[in-house]
């Protein structure tokens, strides 16, 4: 179990079974990590950081949760499509 003020590696990959274009006018914007409605961390791209080949994005934050319970959701925004949102995913954190 984690434990208060132990770093929490969190990876987010956009997407499992179908990858997403990198062009320059539709591509992933940015990720964001949230516990909650609290923003903890967030990635942004350029087109191209790709190699304008359709995949997936994907990113690790490394976070510190000092509460009791962490709701971790990501949201990933799409140029063309707008904003993905996760499945909220709840991690407790002992003292």
């Amino acid at each position: 179990m984690l434990k208060k003020g132990e770093i929490l590696s969190v990876n987010v990959k956009m997407g499992n079974e179908f990858t997403h274009p990198d062009d320059f006018d539709h591509y992933i914007e940015s990720i964001t990590l949230f516990n909650g409605e609290t923003k903890l961390a967030s990635a942004s791209f350029v087109p191209g950081t790709l190699g304008n080949e359709k995949s997936h994005a994907e990113v690790t934050f490394n976070i510190r949760p000092m509460g009791k319970k962490l709701n971790l959701v990501a949201h990933g925004y799409c140029t063309k499509h707008g904003i993905w949102e996760s499945t909220a995913v709840v991690v407790e954190v002992a003292e």
